[in-house]
């Protein structure tokens, strides 16, 4: 394991399964000691030498910021903040869609990251540390199915640009990674979008995922994007090549946004 309070140390929320895990892993092969939070962790994540899972749920009071408290008692440091945790419910549309799902929903998506973000200022102010918000081409974009992962995620764009004001002059960037349409549970696992497609339609995954699901989500590229492929561009905004870059949003979202925005 590399040496607490000499190497850079990241925080994941939402780090145990699909791009949230990628990330901490692609920053643990970029040199960091990595902290993740989340309910569970899959376990190439698990058994990095160079990865603490915390489990538990982040939305509990408190939470957020322990885990931050974790990763800095535990490296001396807290330089990275990926603020990944989110949930992604569908709807049947804005007047079915109680104040008790609106309020679950920003609990997760919006003020998760609030708290982690005040928690690992102080620290992130004295390393001229990194913020990167995952947030989602549907903030830009919205559909109508789900209401309330649409308002919430760009709440969380609004505040990447706030913070990236506020503190930019204390050495602070803030960014936030915009992913379209990702091979994440949310399509892979059961119960998942690939399952339920595959059973209205007769038509295998393999198949939806050749040309009709590309098609239908608008996708120059004629394909999904990998959790690791999203990993690599976060990792890329918390490193030096990135110095320069703070407030602005990058979407990887396989050309579904063209001429959007």
């Amino acid at each position: 394991m590399t040496a607490p309070g000499r190497v850079p140390t990241a925080v994941v929320t939402g780090g145990g399964s699909g791009i949230g895990a990628a990330t901490a892993l692609a920053l643990a092969a970029a040199g960091h000691c990595v902290v993740v939070g989340d309910l569970a962790v899959i376990d190439p994540v698990a058994t990095h030498p160079d990865i603490t899972a915390v489990l538990g749920d982040l939305s509990a009071p408190g939470a957020a910021a322990d885990l931050v408290s974790t990763a800095a008692g535990r490296h001396g440091r807290v330089d990275v903040l990926v603020n990944n945790l989110g949930i992604s419910p569908h709807r049947e549309g804005f007047e079915k869609t109680t104040d008790e799902d609106w309020a679950r929903t920003f609990e997760i998506n919006l003020f998760v990251p609030i708290r982690a973000t005040r928690a690992a200022l102080p620290w992130l102010t004295r390393s001229g540390g990194v913020i990167v918000n995952v947030t989602s081409a549907l903030a830009r974009e919205p559909m109508v199915t789900m209401p309330d992962y649409c308002a919430s995620k760009a709440a969380l764009a609004a505040m990447t640009r706030m913070i990236a004001d506020e503190f930019g002059p204390d050495g602070v960037r803030c960014l936030a990674v915009a992913p379209g349409p990702t091979l994440t549970g949310q399509w892979t696992g059961p119960g998942g979008q690939l399952e339920r497609q595959e059973a209205a339609t007769g038509t295998s995954r393999e198949e939806l995922l050749r040309g009709p699901i590309p098609r239908q989500l608008g996708l120059s590229l004629g394909r999904l994007a990998e959790p690791g492929e999203v990993a690599e561009v976060i990792t890329f905004l918390t490193s030096g090549a990135a110095a320069a870059m703070t407030g602005t949003t990058v979407t990887v979202d396989g050309g579904m946004l063209r001429g959007v925005g």
